[in-house]
């Protein structure tokens, strides 16, 4: 016997559906610069944090979507340590891309970075989730400049594997344990209160 579900209540809604997205190829990809911080770490010194998204091709927007299409909060940050050498190179690229940016290094300002574009390489990486299972990423790697990276004059980044016999987070395991640990106790001071 049919029943009809609109006298109960029922009514169309749209459903929402969750976005699935393909992962990065890895690659080289021309991108613009969102934004742009430098923040003192203690015993490190500066390091530059600059979110990008990638500006031209195929991809374009990739990471504005993956944000906006399931609420995450996820960039592609390119970060460099200002007394390091990436720092330095990636500031001569940020020059050569752009024809109105000068790097001084007297009066630095990191917002001045914003809305920038420059190119970069982007490669896998594995990791171990939070249940240790071995998974790969494609994250950000190296500054290059537009010109390169539209005529394929670069180096896709070799994947970065993790260590050898990595065991899965150690934080993960403790809690795992504990659990099992305490499960245990409980169960075994339940079974001496019975009365049998």
């Amino acid at each position: 016997m049919a029943i009809n579900l609109r006298e109960y209540g029922y009514k169309d809604q749209p459903t929402e559906e969750k976005k699935y997205f393909e992962q990065l190829p890895p690659g080289g990809y021309v991108c613009k610069i969102f934004d742009a911080r430098c923040d003192l770490i203690e015993n490190k010194g500066y390091r530059l944090s600059c979110d990008v998204d990638i500006d031209e091709g195929e991809f374009k927007g990739y990471f504005a979507a993956k944000r906006r299409g399931n609420g995450w909060d996820f960039n592609a940050r390119f970060i460099r340590y200002v007394d390091g050498n990436g720092f330095n190179k990636f500031m001569r690229v940020l020059e050569k891309c752009n024809k109105n940016f000068k790097f001084d290094a007297d009066l630095f300002e990191a917002d001045d970075l914003r809305a920038l574009k420059c190119g970069f390489t982007f490669g896998e990486k594995e990791y171990r989730d939070k249940l240790g299972f071995l998974r790969r990423t494609v994250n950000i790697r190296f500054p290059e400049t537009i010109d390169n990276i539209r005529a394929g004059k670069f180096k896709v980044p070799p994947l970065q594997p993790l260590p050898e016999n990595q065991p899965p987070p150690k934080e993960e395991d403790d809690v795992g344990k504990d659990f099992l640990e305490n499960a245990k106790e409980v169960f075994d001071a339940e079974v001496d209160d019975l009365p049998f």
